[in-house]
């Protein structure tokens, strides 16, 4: 469509799905060992409904709660992987001890082996200690992802996000933490001691070794109990891990995200901020700039650029004194609904510049919203009336109050005529 003549139009990837795939792209590679342990414990248990059985007694008997296995590879890597691992880590003991009481009392050519090598896996602090850096990883691009999610993100706020958590992984980076610490916070505590876990039947008189409840009353697990092994090597895979895994993510994420930095397009969208206002001068040639580059679609919408000079000025002197701390989102939608006719040429450009959402999120949560139309006791609603519904919902924020009675006294009146 830019090649046939609307120079105009913005193409946008979704700044989520940059995050997700920059994600895979970096730090999967060097956690492979762990996501694979991962999906191999989710298929062990969905196929096998006596080692799930065997489980939840184990954790009944230990008086700790135990969380279903989620599955771990799906369309939002992030996410799963974020509740994978911590659903492994709180079931980490009563899925070692589970295992050992199932391959010594219960032992089955088919599974044993593959049970056995998750065993080792779970005995092996170095694989713990992995898992808790690759969790605190992924909970700051979590993080990342829940900033850009939030409906009231402008397209300029979408670089300091990023830089803020990129600043968040550079301290991740830098901040060595011995191994043990690591595990330490996560309510892990590590003893050296080489015996093994115990049998369920030695559990049932040894139980003590777990912490039962913390002071909120919430289910925790204390690893101090035999068969987890600290060795020297647990540090040296951490540091091995930790500086390249990190400053792969920051690269890919700025691979990612270079296009914000690179256009001339957003750097002269920062006026759309109050936050970032300077003088009039800079700001008068902002407006002219874009102006231009949006010139084809204002011209349908009588846009008068003789007026924008003079009208910026006394915009400026009203949202100082009006909407003073004010976040942008929420300063426009009460200048969209209050007084757009005082300021009608700086609402249309600024229309067009926060109509360029920077993810699907705006879109997918208008389909969202067709679940609560479509009821039981509403089934009779036709595509249209749909479709005019989904319309008003979505564009909520830039009508005026006179423009949302209009609409629905039209849509009413439609269907009462129907």
């Amino acid at each position: 469509m830019r090649e046939g003549g609307r120079y105009w139009l913005v193409e946008i990837h979704c700044v989520l799905h940059r995050v997700e795939l920059a994600a895979k792209d970096s730090v999967s590679t060097f956690f492979k060992d762990v996501f694979d342990l991962m999906v191999l414990i989710h298929y062990q248990f969905k196929n096998s409904g006596k080692l799930t059985r065997h489980f939840k007694q184990m954790g009944e008997i230990n008086n700790i709660k135990t969380l279903k296995f989620k599955k771990v590879h799906g369309t939002r890597f992030v996410s799963h992987q974020v509740r994978g691992l911590q659903t492994l880590i709180h079931n980490w003991i009563i899925l070692a001890l589970t295992i050992e009481d199932l391959v010594r009392t219960q032992p089955n050519a088919k599974s044993t082996p593959k049970l056995n090598g998750i065993l080792r896996k779970l005995k092996d602090f170095s694989f713990l200690s992995t898992c808790i850096l690759y969790l605190n990883i992924l909970s700051e691009l979590s993080q990342l992802s829940l900033s850009l999610e939030r409906h009231n993100v402008v397209i300029t706020e979408v670089m300091p996000i990023i830089n803020r958590h990129i600043s968040s992984l550079e301290n991740i980076k830098c901040n060595v933490e011995e191994a043990k610490q690591v595990a330490a916070s996560h309510d892990f505590s590590i003893v050296e001691i080489e015996s093994n876990f115990g049998t369920e039947s030695q559990l049932q008189k040894t139980s003590s070794c777990f912490k039962k409840r913390d002071p909120e009353g919430q289910d925790t697990v204390l690893l101090s109990v035999n068969g987890i092994k600290y060795v020297s090597k647990a540090q040296s895979e951490l540091d091995r891990l930790r500086v390249p895994a990190i400053e792969s993510l920051i690269n890919c994420l700025q691979k990612r995200f270079s296009s914000f930095d690179n256009r001339d397009f957003f750097k002269h969208l920062f006026w759309i901020d109050p936050a970032n206002w300077t003088d009039l001068t800079t700001e008068n040639e902002f407006l002219e700039w874009c102006y231009t580059y949006f010139k084809v679609p204002l011209g349908y919408q009588n846009f008068e650029v003789c007026e924008l000079k003079s009208e910026w000025k006394d915009f400026k002197y009203t949202v100082n004194y009006f909407f003073d701390g004010v976040g942008a989102r929420n300063m426009w939608q009460q200048i969209f609904q209050h007084r757009k006719e005082q300021f009608p040429n700086i609402c249309k450009l600024a229309e067009i510049i926060l109509c360029i959402g920077p993810s699907n999120g705006v879109v997918e949560a208008g389909f969202s919203h067709l679940n609560s139309m479509l009821l039981d006791r509403r089934l009779c609603l036709n595509h249209g009336s749909m479709a005019d519904l989904l319309l008003i919902k979505i564009n909520d924020l830039v009508w005026t109050e006179k423009e949302k009675e209009l609409n629905n006294y039209q849509f009413c009146g439609r269907q009462i005529l129907e």
